[in-house]
């Protein structure tokens, strides 16, 4: 017989340990193994073979019933049931030292064999399936992949907080904080600590859709690839929670990891039991296993029927030498970690900003495609904040890239209800299956209520008696929406929830008002009445409620409830519509016409709807709308391209004839958003808006499209020669029936009036034209005064103030005056003219043709030697009704000789200044 302290056969092994087993404890060893099988209808041990048989013949018949591999692993799974864990210790020790003495494999062998298990895993792992792809449609991972940020602390619980309810930039500022917290890469999951100490289980836990799969896969690739934990381990087993849950009956581990080519193994169970400090286990989605009684019942010492082969691992009572990474989503972190010994706990927090990018170039194959789909993105503040999630970054980006050719489908991206609602379907589609449908509104009812519920109170973590109280602590779509946060307070650790991000739990707060279902269980109809909510909203001036409320607009858009009506048979009340068209046609009338940070919320609210019809009922009274001062909306910040989105979409869809945006910084960028929201306005004022030369491009297409425009005010814009030069390409298109154009100070010289000349000659409609603040100077005025001689050109108004003029070019516009008959209004002052320039424009003024009827002079350095010249006009033009000479030096002498003017009959002078 072999000695005890060396086993040579299987049978040793298992009678050595069988030996060591006092009677008793034997007896119930036997009777547990009658019991005991591990394939599907694979017959158990009879009883007979086991009655009265001592300790060698019941391990000859257990080696003879199962074979020798399957042996050992029933051995050790009876051992963990009776319980005798000191034995299954030696036990283990047993087989590790059996296997090693053992083994006919030679080192070339097994080197051979884990090259080719690296190439198996290679080609199933450099592949993968996106989130809604067809058959055969793959990704290359290595293309794909993006390195997220994983954690390796505890954030306490005031930087959780701000984590959730902050935006924008602020957002992106403490995701970079967190970067200088997290693992640089992979391989540090597994570094040592201070004192040495390697843990040798990694619990890698994120919220869904965060990245948790692609990790592991990530891992195997790498691996398989010589890329990462090449001297760490010899083998590394990835195990989907979710493929488990799919077999019929329990496996042995042997068929869970080892892959079979033409039927054969490409491993052995004893390759791997032989070394098992080289092994690392991926266990990836242990919040998906599915056991009885659910995870909740989880606890050291029980067993379940199913999972008992993953809960071996995890328990460290099989290969306990091993490694092992668990993915898991937080919710089932409680159970996870009464299983688990001596774990690190990392998390994976997403993309920071360089990894959105990154993602974004990596998607589009191409670097600037990525980088105008982030600016697209970037548009949103909202939606670029919760692009820090891997799963919304695919949704926008495949958004993008179905309507690249359409730029107006890309709604679906820029409203925040539209990817909420896409990221809601999508992890929804993931979890249910047909007969679970049936339950999902109520069970979404359900978790709204919860964020209902918190939302007025600034409430964003919740506790357990919270998530009972809604009847949210057994659901299935708990693990799916919530995050569990298990925050260090003094001695000891609570444990809570929270939306992923308080705009998720606004978004699921809007969902509370819109679907119909079990509202009596959560709450009493009044309260849920969304009449309560706008009155709320509007008297008390809840912030609070602002996003809620833009979602409830989104959520009413008929495509978008078709969409969630047949995916999810969901229910929606008919009545919210008329409800909300009601409340914001309203409000809409007492806001008047000032643009304020509530209308501007207002037209958020009718953008979100991407509803035509619905805004056009809505703004049917509305017919100017003006921001006439340099203060900003919202405090520190001015308007962003969401908020010109939002008020070119309403423009659109209204008959708003007046616009008025004087001093409101309006970016290259966001005039080609405003544009298009210009199609029917009559009268539009972009006075000081920061405008610069490129920007006349997109105003060109709004005088060659838009022919209910009749006065357009540019004033203050630094639009230089360039700018106008583009401008004046629509002032000629037959379409352009503009009548007043304003363009005082826009940086322009004489090199830009040959353009304007072209376009006085060309169109018919234009009667004013302020060119006021530019440096024209006297070149200029002569090219321009050559199309106020065309008999086409019909302007009545022509503003030349603070032009760097002189004298000498008085001429040409005396010139003009004896030709035009249109022009009733000249504006000359101040300028360098002197008496030598008015003399020049007097001939003018006496000219027949001319129909001037006022004239303003002001500050021109005159004396009163020009007075006798402006005499002699005023005896001579019948039109003349206003003469500004102020402030000039005429004198009494001056006034004296001017006054002979005034006293002729011909005079009909009104106004003098």
């Amino acid at each position: 017989m072999a000695s005890k302290s060396s086993p040579e056969t299987a049978r040793d092994v298992i009678h050595h340990c069988l030996e060591d087993l006092i009677d008793k404890k034997f007896k119930e060893f036997k009777i547990r193994l009658q019991d005991y099988t591990v394939k599907p209808g694979q017959k158990t041990i009879p009883r007979s073979r086991l009655e009265n048989v001592d300790r060698i013949h019941t391990a000859i018949t257990i080696i003879e019933h199962y074979g020798e591999e399957t042996a050992f692993e029933i051995t050790q799974h009876v051992l963990e049931k009776i319980p005798d864990l000191h034995l299954l210790e030696k036990l283990k020790t047993s087989i590790q030292s059996y296997y090693s003495k053992n083994s006919k494999l030679s080192a070339a062998d097994v080197a051979d064999h884990n090259t080719k298990y690296k190439e198996y895993i290679k080609n199933e792992f450099r592949r993968m399936k996106d989130n809604d792809s067809t058959i055969g449609d793959q990704v290359i991972l290595e293309e794909r992949y993006t390195k997220l940020l994983i954690l390796k602390n505890y954030r306490d619980k005031e930087n959780k907080c701000h984590e959730i309810i902050s935006r924008g930039q602020r957002h992106l500022e403490l995701i970079a904080e967190r970067a200088a917290q997290s693992y640089p890469s992979i391989k540090d999951l597994f570094r040592p600590e201070k004192d040495g100490h390697v843990p040798r289980t990694v619990v890698l836990q994120g919220v869904a859709g965060i990245g948790k799969t692609v990790t592991a896969r990530k891992i195997m690739l790498d691996w398989a690839s010589g890329n990462l934990f090449q001297e760490s381990f010899e083998f590394v087993f990835y195990i989907h929670c979710r493929e488990y849950n799919q077999l019929s009956a329990e496996r042995p581990l042997a068929e869970l990891i080892i892959p079979r080519i033409d039927g054969e193994p490409l491993l052995s169970i004893s390759e791997i039991e032989a070394d098992p400090k080289k092994l690392l286990f991926i266990i990836d989605g242990f919040d998906e296993l599915k056991i009885t009684g659910g995870l909740k019942t989880v606890d050291p010492d029980r067993e379940f029927p199913e999972g008992k082969t993953i809960f071996s691992l995890i328990r460290k009572r099989y290969l306990w030498k091993s490694y092992i990474i668990i993915t898991t989503r937080p919710t089932a972190l409680d159970a996870l970690q009464r299983c688990v010994k001596d774990e690190r706990l990392a998390e994976i927090l997403g993309f920071c900003e360089a990894g959105r990018i990154e993602y974004f170039t990596k998607f589009f194959g191409d670097e600037g495609q990525g980088a105008d789909a982030i600016r697209l993105v970037k548009e949103n503040e909202v939606l670029y904040t919760m692009c820090f999630v891997p799963i919304v970054c695919w949704i926008v980006c495949t958004v993008i890239q179905q309507n690249k050719n359409n730029r107006d489908s890309l709604y679906d991206m820029r409203t925040i209800t539209s990817v909420y609602l896409l990221f809601l379907l999508n992890l929804l589609k993931q979890q249910s299956t047909d007969s679970e449908r049936e339950n999902i509104t109520n069970d979404l009812k359900r978790l709204s209520a919860l964020a209902e519920e918190g939302v007025p109170q600034q409430k964003i973590l919740f506790e357990e008696d919270d998530l009972v109280k809604h009847g949210v602590d057994m659901l299935a779509l708990k693990s799916l929406f919530l995050n569990n946060l298990i925050f260090k307070e003094y001695t000891t650790t609570v444990s809570v929830y929270s939306f992923i991000h308080l705009s998720f739990q606004e978004f699921f707060a809007a969902l509370f008002y819109i679907l119909e279902g079990n509202s009596a269980e959560t709450r009493s109809p009044q309260q849920c009445d969304v009449t309560t909510l706008l009155r709320e909203y509007t008297d008390l001036d809840n912030n609070h409620w602002m996003l809620t409320v833009r979602f409830l607009f989104g959520l009413i858009n008929e495509e978008r409830l078709e969409r969630m009506k047949r995916r999810f048979h969901w229910k929606v009340s008919p009545e919210i519509k008329a409800t909300l068209l009601e409340w914001i046609t309203e409000r809409l009338k007492q806001e008047e016409v000032e643009l304020t940070s509530r209308t501007m919320e207002l037209f958020h609210c009718l953008y979100e709807t991407q509803d035509e019809e619905f805004v056009k009922r809505a703004t049917r009274d509305l017919k100017r709308i003006s921001l006439s001062t340099n203060t900003t909306l919202y405090g520190d910040k001015t308007m962003d391209s969401m908020d010109f989105r939002a008020l070119a979409f309403c423009l659109k869809n209204s008959d708003v004839q007046n616009i008025d945006l004087q001093m409101t910084k309006i970016r290259p960028e966001d005039v080609t958003i405003l544009i298009s929201g210009l199609t029917r306005c009559s009268r539009l004022r972009l006075i000081q808006c920061f405008l610069t030369g490129p920007c006349c491009e997109d105003l060109v297409s709004v005088l060659k499209t838009n022919t209910s425009l009749t006065e357009l005010d540019l004033g203050g814009n630094a639009l230089g020669d360039s700018g106008v030069k583009k401008l004046c390409e629509g002032l000629k298109h037959p379409n352009c029936k503009l009548q007043k154009l304003r363009l005082g100070g826009c940086s322009l010289t004489g090199s830009c009036y040959e353009d304007l000349t072209s376009s006085l000659k060309t169109n018919t409609t234009l009667t004013l034209l302020d060119l006021n603040a530019n440096k024209l100077t006297d070149f200029g005025v002569k090219k321009l005064c050559e199309g106020l001689k065309h008999p086409n050109c019909k302007l009545q108004k022509l503003g030349l103030s603070i032009c760097s003029l002189t004298g000498p070019c008085c001429k040409d516009l005396a010139s003009a005056l004896k030709t035009n008959t249109s022009l009733t209004e000249l504006d000359l002052g101040p300028n360098e003219l002197r008496n030598s320039g008015v003399k020049k424009l007097c001939e003018g003024l006496k000219h027949p043709n001319c129909k001037l009827q006022k004239l303003r002079l002001g500050g021109c350095s005159l004396t009163g030697s020009c007075c006798e010249a402006l005499a002699s006009a005023l005896k001579t033009n019948t039109s003349l009704t206003e003469l500004d000479l102020s402030p000039n030096a005429l004198g009494d002498s001056g006034v004296k000789k001017l006054c002979e003017g005034l006293k002729h009959p011909n005079c009909k002078l009104q106004i003098l200044w």
